[in-house]
């Protein structure tokens, strides 16, 4: 193959450029690799802006944040934790509920009590509208509505009006009632039993409701409210006095006025007062915020310490007799 004649190129075969292509601008060779680069920077002069011998300045704008005018460790502020607050127990420090979670409640479902005291006189005009609701709506819901509305004041209305009544519906009672009737029961020498003696302690039993009635309340209540007190109960002894009352005066007043109606009456007095002892129990899970096992519990311990005592004083009574009828 022959060689173009307007190439140019050399005759050398090995280098057909005519020229070494190692400087092909027949320069001197660098004697420094960075050469065409400017001045080689000395370490001396680390900002140097290219101009050999030449120190420059560093750049104004540090491209780094400012630092911290406090020592590490030492902030003012107390770290923020990025987890929720863990809620403890009232008595349980340390131990939570979870993250995120509220304590869970120990009203056991009752709503907060958002009743509040009312003036007597229109707490008198409410109480008709409590016991109605109380009598048809049981629950230990229904009670914990009323008892923000607890009050000595009412609460002394209540008793005294209550002994009144079912004083004077015992009298009549005494009075009307065919069982009352003594005068018909025989007299002899053998019957020392004078009936008019029965029918005055009758009587005078009835009288004395005005008096006794009262003081067996705050007895009663008070042994109840003990107790509920030794199973951990957050009621309080006025709460538990209004609680019992809401369930005691109507159920009691109505029972009094069964009461005169012969035999029929007296088996549908024994049904209410069942009925009443349901409603105790309602009543005290309301005030201490009871389950219904421990409610029952505080309310058949009396129950049952009465029942034993009474077997204990008859079995007592009837030995005494038998004892007596031998001699």
């Amino acid at each position: 193959m022959s060689q173009d004649p307007n190439s140019n190129y050399g005759p050398d075969a090995q280098n057909p450029y005519g020229s070494d292509p190692q400087n092909p601008y027949n320069a001197p060779p660098p004697s420094n690799a960075y050469e065409y680069f400017g001045p080689t920077p000395t370490p001396s002069d680390p900002y140097n802006s290219g101009n050999a011998g030449q120190s420059a300045t560093p750049p104004d704008a540090s491209p780094y944040p400012p630092a911290s005018p406090y020592p590490p460790d030492s902030s003012p502020y107390p770290p923020v934790s990025p987890y929720p607050p863990m809620y403890s127990g009232p008595n349980q420090p340390g131990y939570g509920y979870g993250y995120g979670y509220p304590p869970p409640s120990q009203s056991f479902g009752y709503a907060p009590q958002t009743a509040s005291p009312l003036p007597l006189a229109q707490a008198l005009r409410e109480l008709p509208q409590q016991y109605l609701r109380i009598l048809t709506k049981p629950a230990a819901q229904t009670i914990a509505q009323e008892l923000g509305k607890a009050k000595w004041n009412i609460v002394w209305v209540q008793i005294i009006g209550y002994a009144i009544v079912a004083s004077l519906i015992t009298i009549l009672n005494v009075n009307i009632n065919p069982a009352f009737n003594f005068s018909t029961l025989p007299t002899s020498p053998n019957n020392p039993i004078d009936p008019a003696v029965l029918q005055n302690f009758f009587l005078t039993y009835a009288y004395s409701e005005i008096i006794w009635l009262p003081i067996g309340l705050f007895i009663s209540v008070g042994i109840y409210y003990l107790l509920a007190k030794a199973f951990h109960g957050t009621g309080t002894f006025l709460q538990q006095m209004y609680g019992t009352l809401l369930v005691s005066v109507p159920i009691g007043v109505v029972s009094l006025l069964l009461a005169l109606i012969p035999f029929i009456g007296s088996f549908a007095s024994l049904g209410l007062n069942i009925y009443s002892i349901v409603l105790q129990i309602f009543m005290l899970m309301a005030v201490h915020k009871f389950r219904g096992g421990r409610a029952s519990l505080v309310y058949f311990i009396p129950v049952i310490v009465v029942v034993l005592l009474s077997c204990i004083f008859s079995s007592i009574i009837i030995s005494m007799i038998i004892n007596s009828a031998h001699y």
